[in-house]
Order: structure tokens, then C-alpha cells, then sequence
């Protein structure tokens, strides 16, 4: 899995192709015990280091009241710096994994005793927000309601103006001067933060923000506060939190924005101050000033090309006096919403008005959330249309119990529509808020309670039971489970598709039988670490969801042997992954039948530590799986050059990821075999091999595809395909 990883090298000079935020989430995964833990989360993405973001504007738009040099120095040189060592303390410790920035800042200022990881997640965030803060032309008054908030908290602008930059210059030392909205007494207020602190560690709202270190500006500094002011930014920010909070502020901006009498000066007062993606056009109208005619005339044709795509007649109306909220009916307005491709345009389109957001928000499909009762019943009244709910909570923060009976209770009555429930590592969770959600959640399609250890049969029956529709469920590390909720799943969901048991050491032959009684179209089960499961239940498996069938987990399944293995290479001839690491009683008979039954199918194979398994069984694999794009055959002791050296002239494999670590008779001679039948390769892995070292392939002349990274000493992240 790549890595964003910021890097440094000699500075000098920056370009818009610098290295930009590509995830709010902070993800590391430093060994594959973690990563397997995550496998049941729904093809989550991650990323996982921060990425140094690039300023809104040019380097040199500032000048000249800010030159191109500070601006180099201060953002290419202080700036990065900050990155980078927040990406070298996180890749040392992966106990801050899923934090978003703020959520990491706040973590790590530990009430006052900061981590070692707070400076400089905080210079990250303060100086993004700095940039923010600036734009070219800036030195306006921020517009109606803002404006008339300041003088209600200051007595005018020119004495919040006069109280900034005194905050400025009396400032002790280094640190950061902020306007803030205090969400308690719900008031304007300046405030000073010494060194890398900044408002959200109090629970405040920033709204714009000055960096007086000294780095910051040097002789730029005198003409900073009196020239770069930037009004727009200052107004939207106060309408974005104002959304949040769900309350008016001053004189509400809905109002200003229906207020415009005309299209002209709609469109020029939204072309300053929101950034939407209209679907009619290839380009975006950005948060930048337009100052031209033709400018102008873009963004208003822009509006003009939206009205006739959505029937309006344009001849009949007088252009010069249509008010966008007056013309546009909801229904339009949501047509329009659903033309933004990314979830960050849908956002900012809520930034327009107050009617706008609440568009947005009842349009909304997807919700992560980290929430309590009381905010989930107001999310739940908000966000009328959510049909999945993420609540999932970090493996690593294991003294939260994250969601609990009584949100479940909330969640419920609030969020009928719900079809997909994330509720992974919620340790709270028992089996009356699971009650709940199979009496309220008839349409429920996709649960995930993996690692929610207080659940037991009580609780899963009592999903089966209400929620008929499941497609997929998710039981990992739920140790309480027996086969009595698989005989549930049987009677009252027999459309399932995909069920995780993952650590379910209770689960049985048994249960399995009486699940495929009623579940025949299974398409991928995940039984790794079931120990209690043998080649019975397998072969229940096999025979009653032979034609769904395309996954199959059998990690560390110590009593499955060649009679599973068998079975599926006589019934399921569709099956696409299949992983029997860890079974040692798997021998070269099963192996032959699986790759000739699923030749035109099979691409994820793993079967590391089947002590059994050798030359031959591994050449018919290779010769005959023509689509197999994964191969894991770790410490398969048995298996030697000959594997490879068998492969004809007409044998071109299509293999990404090959592990072959710790086979001891594996030599450079082998995979250089291997390498002239594998141009696609993606990711090798030789570690523990004695004859394969990065030095006697150098020697022997191997060459490796471009593409392919080779791990030697087990320094490079696995693919986690084969987990």
C-alpha cells in the first residue's frame, strides 16, 4: 500500500506540482497483525503520512507586502520542516492511527502536557490556516453580518482592527495571534497563543490567524496587517461555522445572499466568496476575487448554461432581475448538487446560503461521526437521507468504548433509511443496543461490529431477526459467538453475500452446515482462526454455495486439509481468492485439482506455512492459473528452484505480488527464472532467504521490473491482498 510521504531534498524553488494534502486521516500500519485486523472495514482507503499543503495563491501574489523570498523560506523551508518531522514521529509510533489533524492536536496537547507529536501537528495546522488567512488585493471590510458581529464584540472595526495588531506587537516571543469564535459565550474575541498552541485545544473556533515568530516576516512584517486582510476568506469562515453551529450570527448570511437583486451581482458576490464546480462547464469557480468584465461574464454564463439545462425558459425571463434563489426551485437546486463529483465541492456548495446548506444537508447519503446522544439526534433530524452511517472507532484508542446502547437506541429511531452500519471496535456496544437496531433498521444491508467483544448470540439473533435484507456482517474478534447465530442468519437472511468470523473460535462444523441451509449465496467468508472449523464445514460450504462462492479465509484452520481443499476444487469453480495459510495438512494432491478446477478464475492464493506443498504442486499453479495475480508460499520448505526452472517458454505469468520469504532452497538462479516470466511484477518478497541477498542479485545481474519493489529485510510495506 503506497505512502505519501513527504520528502525534502535541496530547495529551490516551489511550483503548484509541490506536494499536496492528499487524506484528512492519519494511518499508519507498522506490522500485518494490525493490518489484518482492518481487513473487515469495507475496502477502506488509507493513506499514510501528511502531505505538505500548497498555498491558495502564487508565491509572489503577496508582494509586496510580502515578497517571494519570506514566502520561500517561511512556507518551502519552516513549513516542510514541520511536515516532515510530524511524518517522522508518526512513522515511529502507530498509536495515533485515524486521527484527523485537529482530533491529533487535540489528543496530543494532553490537557496541558503536549506530546511529543504537538508541536509540530500544530505548526502544520497553523500555518495551513495561516495561508488561508491571506489573499492577493486583501485590506477589505468583511461584508453585513460579520461586519455588524464585530461591532457589536468590539464597539467598531477599527477598534477590533487597533486590538489585532496590538496583539500582534505586544505578542512575548514567539507564537500566534487569532480571531476566534468563543463557542460558549458565543462572542468575537482576540487571543494570543505562545509557540505552537492554537485555539482548538480550548475548544474554540478560529477564524483567522497571524504568525508573529520571526521567521514570518522579517522586514515584511511593518506592512502585514495594514495590506493583506483578506474579507472574503473572513466571511466565509464565519458562514461556514455559523452552518455548524446552527445559528445566526449578527445579521444572518442567508440573508446578504438573497438580499442581491440581480444575477450580475449574485454571481459576482458568490464568484468572491464560494468555490463551486457547476456541472456544464470543465473548469471551477474559485474563491479568488473576479476583477475583469470578462471574468464576470464567464461566471455569469456559467449561470446562464445551469438555468437552460434545467429548462428554463430564458427568453420569457429578464435576466437582469432574477434572484438565483428566487428562480431556482429545490428541486433544481438538488439537480445541480447532484452534478458536483467530489464529496469537497458538495461541501462548499452548502457555503452559498443558509437554503443551500440545508439542501445539502438533506441530500447527504454518507456520515461519519464520532458523536453522542444528543448530536446524534440532531444529526439524525438534519441529515434526513443518510442511508450509511460510519461510527467505527481507531483500534488504537482501545480506553474508548466509542458508541454505546443508547446511541444505538438514537441511531435507530433516527436514521430509518440506513443501510450500511459501521460500528467497528465500538467495545460499548451489548446486546440491547444491538436489539435495537433489528427492530428499527428493517433495510439494513452492511453491519460491521468486528471487535465489539460483549456481543453474543442474544444480540446477532436479534438482527437476523428484524433485518432481513443483510448482505454482508461482520463478526470479527467476537468471541461470544456459537453456532446458534449462524442458525439464525440461515432462517431470516438468506440473501447474505459476505460474512467475517474472523477469531470466532466457537463457530463449528456444525454451524456452518446450518448456515448454508438457508445462505446459498454466499460470495466470500472469511473463517481465519476458527479454529474449531475442519474439513466438515468446509465442504458444506463448498457443495451448497458451489456456484456463488469466490472467497474463502482459512487462515491458521489447523484441522482443514486436503479434503476441504478438495471439495472446493470440485464445487466451486468460480472461486477467486483463496487463503489456507497456516494449514499444515494440505498437501501437493489438493493443490494439483484446485489449479486445474480454477484455472480461468483463481487470483489470490496463499498458502505460507503448508509444510507439504512442493515443486510440483507449485508448478501446475504457476503453468495452469493463467489469471493468478497473487502467490504467498512463505515457508513452504519443500519448495525449491525447480518450481520455476519447470516453466516453459509459452508460460507468461501475470503475478503483482509474489512472497517466497524464508524458503531456504530458493537461489538467485530461481528468481532469475521467475523474473523473465514475470514482467508485471509489483511487490517480491525474499526476506530469509540465505541464497537470495541484495548483493548476489546485484552480482548475477538480475534485473527487476521498473515498477517492482523488492523487499529484502522486511523494511517495505506488504500488500495487504493476501490478508
Amino acid at each position: 500500500m503506497a505512502s505519501c510521504v513527504v520528502t525534502t531534498g535541496s530547495f529551490c524553488s516551489i511550483t503548484d506540482s509541490s506536494i499536496r494534502l492528499k487524506s484528512s486521516k492519519l494511518v499508519h500500519l507498522s506490522n500485518q497483525q494490525r493490518r489484518r485486523s482492518l481487513v473487515s472495514r469495507g475496502g477502506l482507503k488509507v493513506e499514510a503520512y501528511y502531505g505538505l499543503k500548497t498555498p491558495p495563491y502564487p508565491l509572489d501574489a503577496l508582494e509586496p507586502y510580502m515578497s517571494k523570498r519570506t514566502l520561500e523560506v517561511h512556507w518551502g523551508k519552516h513549513h516542510r520542516g514541520y511536515v516532515d518531522n510530524l511524518n517522522k514521529q508518526l512513522g515511529k509510533d502507530d498509536r495515533l492511527y485515524g486521527y484527523t489533524m485537529e482530533e491529533l492536536i487535540k489528543a496530543t496537547y494532553n490537557n496541558g502536557n503536549p506530546l511529543p507529536e504537538f508541536n509540530n501537528a500544530a505548526q502544520v495546522y497553523n500555518h495551513d490556516f495561516f495561508w488561508e488567512s491571506m489573499q492577493p488585493g486583501g485590506g477589505d471590510m468583511p461584508q453585513k453580518g460579520v461586519l455588524e458581529q464585530i461591532e457589536k464584540d468590539f464597539g467598531s472595526f477599527t477598534n477590533f482592527r487597533e486590538k489585532f495588531t496590538d496583539a500582534a506587537l505586544t505578542q512575548f516571543g514567539s507564537g500566534w495571534v487569532w480571531l476566534v469564535l468563543k463557542r460558549e459565550e458565543r462572542r468575537l474575541e482576540v487571543v494570543k497563543t505562545s509557540n505552537a498552541i492554537n485555539p482548538l485545544v480550548w475548544d474554540d473556533i478560529p477564524i483567522i490567524s497571524l504568525d508573529v515568530w520571526e521567521h514570518s516576516y522579517y522586514l515584511d512584517y511593518k506592512l502585514f496587517c495594514s495590506r493583506l486582510w483578506c474579507g472574503g476568506f473572513f466571511t466565509e469562515r464565519i458562514a461556514y461555522e455559523e452552518c455548524f453551529l446552527n445559528q445566526s450570527f449578527g445579521v444572518e448570511y442567508v440573508e446578504y445572499a438573497e438580499s442581491v437583486a440581480s444575477v450580475d451581482q449574485t454571481t459576482q458576490a458568490l464568484s468572491q466568496r464560494v468555490f463551486i464546480a457547476f456541472p456544464c462547464t470543465t473548469g471551477s469557480v474559485t474563491r479568488e476575487k473576479r476583477k475583469t468584465s470578462a471574468e464576470k461574464e464567464r461566471f455569469r454564463l456559467r449561470l446562464g448554461l445551469i438555468l437552460t439545462r434545467i429548462r428554463f425558459d430564458l427568453v420569457c425571463l429578464d435576466m437582469a432581475s432574477v434572484c438565483v434563489n428566487d428562480a431556482l426551485t429545490d428541486d433544481e437546486l438538488r439537480w445541480i448538487l447532484s452534478r458536483l463529483d467530489t464529496e469537497k465541492d458538495k461541501e462548499v456548495f452548502g457555503l452559498v446560503c443558509k437554503r443551500w446548506l440545508y439542501l445539502q444537508s438533506t441530500d447527504r447519503k454518507k456520515l461519519a461521526a464520532r458523536a453522542g446522544p444528543h448530536m446524534l439526534g440532531r444529526l439524525a433530524s438534519r441529515f434526513t437521507r443518510i442511508v450509511e452511517l460510519d461510527l467505527s472507532q481507531s483500534v488504537s484508542r482501545s480506553f474508548y468504548p466509542g458508541v454505546t446502547d443508547s446511541d444505538l437506541a438514537v441511531i435507530a429511531e433516527g436514521f430509518k433509511c440506513l443501510r450500511v452500519l459501521n460500528l467497528h471496535t465500538c467495545k460499548g456496544i451489548t446486546d440491547t443496543g444491538l436489539a435495537s437496531i433489528g427492530r428499527c433498521l428493517s433495510l439494513l444491508q452492511f453491519l460491521d461490529v468486528s471487535y465489539c467483544r460483549k456481543l453474543s448470540d442474544k444480540g446477532l439473533s436479534a438482527v437476523a431477526q428484524g433485518c432481513h435484507d443483510l448482505r454482508a456482517l461482520h463478526l470479527a474478534g467476537c468471541r461470544f459467538i456459537t453456532d446458534e447465530t449462524l442458525k439464525s442468519l440461515s432462517e431470516r437472511c438468506r440473501d447474505l453475500e459476505a460474512l467475517g468470523l474472523q477469531g470466532c473460535t466457537n463457530i463449528t462444523d456444525s454451524g456452518l452446515a446450518d448456515l448454508v441451509k438457508g445462505c446459498r449465496k454466499i460470495k466470500a467468508l472469511d473463517i481465519n482462526k476458527c479454529s474449531n472449523v475442519g474439513d466438515a464445514g468446509v465442504s458444506s460450504v463448498a457443495k451448497a454455495c458451489a456456484s456463488s462462492l469466490k472467497t474463502l479465509k482459512l487462515l491458521d484452520c489447523y484441522k482443514v486439509g486436503d479434503e476441504s481443499v478438495s471439495s472446493l476444487a470440485q464445487f466451486c469453480k468460480n472461486l477467486e481468492t483463496l487463503i489456507i495459510g497456516g494449514c499444515r495438512d494440505i498437501s501437493d494432491e489438493s493443490i494439483v485439482l484446485l489449479a486445474d478446477s480454477c484455472r480461468d478464475g483463481l487470483k489470490n492464493l496463499r498458502m505460507d506455512w503448508c509444510l507439504n506443498v512442493t515443486d510440483s504442486s507449485l508448478t501446475c499453479v504457476l503453468k495452469q492459473c493463467k489469471s493468478l495475480e497473487a502467490l504467498d508460499i512463505g515457508c513452504c520448505e519443500e519448495v525449491t528452484d525447480n518450481a520455476f526452472q519447470g516453466l516453459g517458454s509459452e508460460d507468461v505469468l501475470g503475478l503483482k505480488v509474489l512472497k517466497v520469504s524464508n524458503c531456504p532452497k530458493i537461489t538467485v538462479a530461481g528468481i532469475g527464472k521467475l523474473l523473465e516470466k514475470c514482467s508485471s511484477l509489483e511487490y517480491l518478497d525474499v526476506r530469509s532467504l540465505p541464497h537470495v541477498t541484495e548483493v548476489r542479485c546485484s552480482e548475477a545481474g538480475l534485473e527487476f521490473p521498473a515498477c517492482c519493489k523488492v523487499n529484502f529485510s522486511g523494511s517495505l510495506t506488504e500488500p495487504d491482498v493476501l490478508l
